[in-house]
């Protein structure tokens, strides 16, 4: 008679709408919470990963005993921790005046560290994380402290710098991906694209309908939608090439921001994509 395996579970500190919940359960591990202190993330996390509870909280106000109970008896369990990356991004790390030390205590650098606290006094089976690659840096002790911690808890650690173009994603984006295992050492599957085949632009969008400035989406489709756009940068869109930005407008055209010499250090926005290479990182301000 074979032996009956455990069943698995996982946790999601910091869900958001779902992503990485999603990703778990198409790969076949169950997820049975996500955490989130974003009212507005419930219903896009809930209506799109089925059997997962969302619970509106702070990572910082959980305690070890609350998220054991969200575990099924007997599970192993994986908890998934991808705090915000805000505060480790370039951008946040060159401009914010206070310093390093107290940024590395105050909220939401405190988010990682609460994380680490879970997972020294919830003991899960494996975990998950990943962030900016900047994360990983010296500069960055919170991080340095988090895989110190869990080496001496008895996990294999595994850290790498993923390029998420060489899993299909249409991307220049680059993530630190941490695995940790109790029960050897992880890795994560090897690359499925080459840049001779990675998903360019046209590949991921030449499909779609044309839409005019203000059209409303296809029927089916309710995310290929475009905005509204004012005859000026009607005229930005058109002054710019595939593959530039703003530094390629007249004069008549830029921003008084982008006059300023801080406003150099920002070249890609306002920026084209071009049809046969990937795109840049899309943040949550692309609309």
């Amino acid at each position: 008679m074979s032996k009956m395996l455990p069943s698995i579970a996982a946790v999601d500190l910091f869900c958001g709408a779902g992503g990485k919940t999603h990703g778990f359960l198409k790969a076949g591990i169950p997820v049975v919470a996500g955490v989130d202190i974003d009212p507005t993330c419930e219903f896009a996390y809930t209506a799109n990963n089925p059997g997962a509870r969302f619970h509106r909280k702070s990572v910082n106000a959980l305690t070890s005993d609350e998220v054991a109970n969200w575990y099924p008896k007997g599970a192993i369990r994986v908890l998934i921790g991808c705090a915000p990356c805000q505060p480790f991004s370039t951008y946040s790390y060159r401009y914010r005046t206070v310093d390093r030390s107290r940024r590395e205590r105050d909220n939401p650098w405190a988010l990682l560290c609460s994380f680490g606290k879970l997972v020294r006094e919830l003991r899960p089976e494996v975990v998950s994380a990943e962030n900016v690659p900047e994360l990983s840096l010296q500069k960055h002790t919170v991080y340095a402290d988090f895989i110190a911690e869990m080496e001496g808890l008895g996990y294999y650690v595994v850290a790498k710098i993923v390029k998420c173009a060489d899993y299909g994603v249409p991307q220049t984006r680059e993530r630190l991906v941490v695995l940790a295992s109790r029960f050897g050492s992880p890795d994560l599957i090897a690359p499925t694209h080459t840049p001779e085949s990675y998903v360019t632009v046209r590949n991921a969008m030449s499909h779609l309908p044309t839409l005019a400035a203000g059209d409303e989406p296809p029927l089916g489709d309710p995310l290929h939608r475009s905005c509204r756009l004012s005859p000026l940068n009607m005229s930005r869109i058109r002054a710019t090439p595939p593959g530039g930005g703003w530094q390629d407008w007249p004069q008549s055209l830029r921003l008084a921001c982008h006059r300023r010499k801080s406003g150099k250090t920002y070249p890609s926005v306002y920026g084209r994509m071009s049809w046969d290479e990937l795109a840049p990182t899309i943040t949550t301000q692309s609309l």
